[in-house]
This record gives structure tokens, C-alpha cells and sequence, in this order.
């Protein structure tokens, strides 16, 4: 398993940003230019091939640019099981939520 691109050169506080499509490197680098919060989700690859460093966080995944709609329910399922507090995808005018189904100990 392979780290996220950007992983190593970012310091999220509280939400994480993962773009996805066409244009997604560079939105994560002007992203990361000035708030360090980014990462990309590679166009082709299976979400499970890398280690997403999204404990404890909440994650925004972003269109950007012309994306392929099929691996974003495991990818939000793959960054929940990797202890992503929620996962909300915004692509176009619509928006999905993903959540934890983990309960915490009483």
C-alpha cells in the first residue's frame, strides 16, 4: 500500500480535502499553496491501493474537472474504514454523505 498523493506534505486541522478527476493535481496543489489540506484521489486506481491519513478528520472529496462516478462509494467507504469521522462528496450541483456506522463504547 502506497501513501496518498500529497499525504507527506500536508497538515490538515479538523477536514481534509480529496480532489478527484481531470483536473485534480492541480487543484490540489493551488489548495495546498496556501492551506496544506489536500490530497488526490488518481484517476484509475483503486481507493484501496493507498493509506489515506484521515483519522479523526472530517473529508470533503471535490470534483475537479471531468470525473468517473463509479469509484467514489468505495473510496468514501475505504476513508470511513480508515477512520474518517464523515465523508461528504460534492460533484456538480449534487452532494452524497457517507458515515461511520461505528458506535462509540458507552
Amino acid at each position: 500500500m502506497k501513501a496518498a498523493p500529497y499525504s507527506r506534505e500536508i497538515h490538515p486541522i479538523g477536514e481534509i480535502r480529496i480532489y478527484i478527476g481531470t483536473d485534480a493535481w492541480n487543484a490540489a496543489r493551488i489548495r495546498n499553496a496556501y492551506s496544506a489540506d489536500a490530497l488526490v484521489f488518481p484517476d484509475g486506481e483503486s481507493p484501496t491501493a493507498y493509506r489515506w491519513p484521515v483519522h479523526g478528520l472530517d473529508v470533503l472529496i471535490i470534483q475537479a474537472g471531468t470525473i468517473n462516478l463509479k469509484p467514489i462509494p468505495e473510496l468514501a467507504h475505504v476513508l470511513i474504514a480508515a477512520g474518517a469521522n464523515i465523508v461528504r462528496v460534492v460533484y456538480g450541483a449534487e452532494m452524497a454523505i457517507y458515515r461511520s456506522t461505528r458506535r462509540a463504547a458507552a
